[in-house]
């Protein structure tokens, strides 16, 4: 079972990915929720994740952040990057692939997407 961390300021999103990621992928269970980077990242000190689902946009600490200290902290090198987002903005798209991202999503998205 692969540990995964939701990370998105829109509740809907938030709520819909935690709710159904385990049954559209059934080897994937959501252990961790947060509302920006900045809870992430503290979600991140406490567990490991195998893989974070993180918007791009948002307030606090955007995801482009959170992939840039999960890539720069030793216990998080191994952590698979997903960005979910709402804009096609190329230049947040192949900064996140720099940093290490290995996809993104756009919303909305379908079930077979993920």
């Amino acid at each position: 079972m692969y540990r995964t961390l939701i990370v998105d300021d829109e509740p809907l999103m938030r709520t819909y990915l935690a709710n159904n990621t385990a049954a559209i992928c059934p080897y994937f269970a959501v252990t961790g929720v947060a509302c920006d980077g900045r809870e992430a990242m503290e979600l991140l000190q406490k567990q490991n994740f195998d893989l974070v689902i993180t918007d791009i946009r948002m307030p606090e600490m955007d995801g482009l952040a959170v992939c840039r200290q999960i890539r720069e902290n030793s216990r998080c090198e191994d952590t698979a990057i997903l960005f979910i987002t709402g804009e096609q903005d190329r230049a947040s798209l192949e900064e996140g692939f720099r940093l290490g991202a290995q996809d993104y999503i756009l919303k909305p998205c379908q079930p077979s997407e993920l």
